[in-house]
Parts: structure tokens; C-alpha cells; sequence
């Protein structure tokens, strides 16, 4: 398992494993048109290329030399010594594989190499995800349900871990 980060280059990978996992991860939780919005909206080569043009730092992990998850964490947002995870998936044949964990360690380290304070991310109420969040120490701030447009909504928890 190697942990390695990406370019603007290998963003193609991003959008490739986000179509891929999305579909399963979200298929009890929005519908398949919000799903296919999200990915348009938020995976198209385009709207990663912004993200890292934004300061996102990526990162891929790799089990056998194949691409199996990605993180994605955006430094000093919204204020400086705040940063934010903003993605962090791995396909489900890897998960239980300590993949999450690893890429979980990866984001914390960028946060922490960088000089923050805290981590924060938005995860759906409804996703597997929140759990292992917990038992990684983060703590949950708020809900607060996102406009998305095109009268879609992300219905999140908000959580933070802190340094």
C-alpha cells in the first residue's frame, strides 16, 4: 500500500475512481440524478483542475500498484490554521483494508505539515462514513443542509478534529 500525491496530470484517475464508487456508496442514500449532478458537478476534469488551481493538495493510494481511493484536503480554509477535508474514498473492494485509515493519516499530516489547528469535513447524515470519522477522533459541530442547486441538497454533518 503506497500513498502518493497527484497532479493536475493524474486527475483523470480522480474522476475515473469517484465514478465508480460514488454510484455505490450513495445508491441508498440520494437519488441517481443528485448522484449524477455531484459527479458532473464536482468530479468532471474541469472542476478538479479548480480545485487544485484553489490549493487542493491530492493524494492516491495505491494497493499492487492499482489506484484503489483518493483524499483530497484544501489548506488554510476557510481561515488560516483550518484546514478542510474535502474528499476521501476508496473503492469497496478495499475498504476493510486499512485504505480509509491511511488516507485519513495522509490528509491529517498535510494539515498538520501546514500548520493547522484543526481538520474539518462534511459527511452525508446518512453515510457509513460518519462512524469511522468517530472513531478517529473527529467530533461532530453541526448539521447544516447545502444548496447544491438544481434543488439538490447535501444533508451533512459537520466535524472537526483538532490538534
Amino acid at each position: 500500500m503506497e500513498i502518493v500525491p497527484i497532479s493536475s496530470v493524474e486527475l483523470p484517475i480522480v474522476s475515473a475512481l469517484s465514478r465508480k464508487i460514488w454510484p455505490i456508496c450513495y445508491k441508498d442514500i440520494i437519488s441517481e440524478e443528485q448522484i449524477d449532478y455531484m459527479l458532473n458537478k464536482m468530479y468532471a476534469l474541469e472542476a478538479l483542475q479548480d480545485n487544485v488551481q484553489k490549493g487542493h493538495r491530492f493524494a492516491l493510494i495505491r494497493i499492487g500498484g492499482e489506484a484503489m481511493g483518493f483524499c483530497s484536503v484544501e489548506v488554510h480554509f476557510p481561515d488560516p490554521g483550518i484546514s478542510k477535508l474535502h474528499k476521501l474514498y476508496v473503492l469497496p473492494i478495499a475498504q476493510g483494508t486499512g485504505s480509509g485509515k491511511a488516507l485519513l493519516n495522509k490528509a491529517i499530516e498535510v494539515a498538520k505539515t501546514e500548520k493547522s489547528a484543526s481538520l474539518f469535513l462534511q459527511v452525508n447524515k446518512q453515510n457509513n462514513a460518519y462512524t469511522f470519522y468517530l472513531k478517529n477522533g473527529f467530533v461532530k459541530e453541526q448539521e447544516f443542509k447545502f444548496d447544491i442547486g438544481n434543488g439538490f441538497y447535501m444533508d451533512d454533518f459537520v466535524m472537526r478534529l483538532t490538534f
